[in-house]
């Protein structure tokens, strides 16, 4: 929320997104998640594994350390 928005990874994830469907995938996405949200759709991808043989977790985005704290 108090950093400048990235304009790369999002660009990044739908290309990602878009391949992986054309090969048939099934996809779960998000973009400019907060932490919350963030941990919802990793549970989501979670739960859709189940009887998957392939799977794939793809982040796109860039970590941030402010005071020594990394985010």
């Amino acid at each position: 929320a108090n950093v400048a928005p990235l304009k790369n990874p999002i660009n990044d994830a739908k290309s990602v997104a878009a391949a992986l469907e054309r090969l048939g995938f099934e996809v779960v996405t998000g973009n400019d998640l907060d932490h919350a949200q963030f941990l919802a759709a990793t549970k989501n991808f979670a739960r859709r594994l189940r009887g998957a043989t392939v799977s794939l977790f793809f982040y796109a985005g860039h970590g941030l350390q402010s005071a020594g704290v990394n985010y």
